[in-house]
């Protein structure tokens, strides 16, 4: 089986960390657990740290603090676990589907839930909804790598989005002058 760092975001979350922890030990087969805390005021960081996790402190929002546990993995996969999530022993069928080739088109592997407990990974999946919550998640530690990426096309996509309602608006006439354009994350885009 190929090496997994889990990553779990947590803020206040004593009163469910400590069973999510418990089970990620039990089922995960975890090289390492990367705890992301939102500056706890309770327990939460205590027990991480009884359970031998890295922790890392961050104000981050959700995703910006899953990349920023994702950069700290090391091992061949990595798995985002929430911090109210019990992993079951059904969570190994998802381990193994992560690596045995049986998706190989997909980026990332997860459980759905339903009525609690995880379904098999048989069943099949609604894009209509009604899937349960994917509390957890497995993918390649490389893909996470090129997260950093987002936020250019996140303003890319934003300029695109900007420019498509003006040329509206303008009557088909681009209302935007050529210019460089530096978003939040310092990078710098051309039009």
């Amino acid at each position: 089986m190929a090496s997994i760092d889990y990553v779990v975001l947590t803020w206040n979350s004593a009163a469910t960390l400590e069973l999510t922890l418990s089970s990620i030990r039990n089922y995960g087969r975890p090289n390492r657990i990367i705890v992301v805390d939102k500056h706890s005021t309770d327990r939460t960081t205590a027990i991480a740290g009884e359970y031998g996790c890295d922790i890392i402190s961050s104000g981050a929002c959700l995703g910006a603090a899953r990349r920023l546990g994702a950069r700290e993995a090391r091992a061949d996969l990595v798995a985002f676990v929430d911090s109210d999530v019990e992993l079951l022993p059904e969570w190994e069928e998802v381990l193994r589907a992560s690596v045995d080739g049986r998706y190989p088109d997909a980026g990332v592997i997860g459980a759905l839930y339903n009525d609690g407990y995880l379904r098999p990974i048989t069943d099949p999946v609604s894009f209509l909804g009604g899937n349960g919550a994917f509390g957890c998640s497995v993918t390649r530690c490389g893909a996470c790598s090129h997260a950093r990426n987002l936020m250019a096309y996140r303003a890319a996509r934003m300029r695109f989005m900007l420019n498509f309602w003006l040329k509206k608006a303008c009557g088909g006439i681009s209302c935007l002058p050529t210019s460089t354009i530096t978003g939040s994350s310092g990078m710098s885009l051309r039009r």
